[in-house]
């Protein structure tokens, strides 16, 4: 299923910001049930740790070192998406997330990550990008 499709449909906006968010949408290629699929992952400072490594190697050219869609290669017309934005989290549940991740999108340009990193990895990235969400639990802090 694509994510045109109930994963990015979003309840209780006016029409015109569903079908904005739609095309927001358009082009993942997210499998039904995704939304329900949790982090296999544990969430420790090892795991976070590596999340933050390869997040810095493969995201944050796009993303920014501090996840806010300002990286010097974001495309200035289509920026990468603000991973800081904790109302985004209930559109993007882990395994939204995960299969963002993993198979990427041509327009606008995310590269896929499935021919580059293993899907723990993608794990990994997903619970450290979790904690630069403005609203990151304080029994964790972020790592250093």
């Amino acid at each position: 299923m694509t994510s045109a499709g109930r994963e990015c449909f979003v309840s209780g906006t006016s029409r015109q910001q569903q079908a904005a968010y739609l095309r927001y949408c358009e082009g993942w290629s997210i499998p039904e049930g995704a939304a329900a699929e949790h982090n296999p992952g544990p969430f420790n400072p090892e795991t976070l740790g590596k999340g933050q490594r390869l997040y810095r190697s493969k995201c944050q050219r796009c993303h920014g070192a501090d996840g806010t869609g300002n990286g010097p290669d974001s495309d200035p017309g289509h920026p990468a998406g603000d991973l800081t934005d904790a109302r985004r989290a209930s559109r993007n549940p882990d395994g939204v997330l995960f299969y963002k991740v993993w198979n990427g999108r041509a327009k606008p340009k995310m590269p896929a990550m499935k021919t580059d990193i293993s899907q723990p990895d993608v794990w990994a990235i997903i619970q450290y990008v979790k904690t630069l969400r403005k609203q990151f639990p304080s029994s964790m802090p972020p790592p250093g």
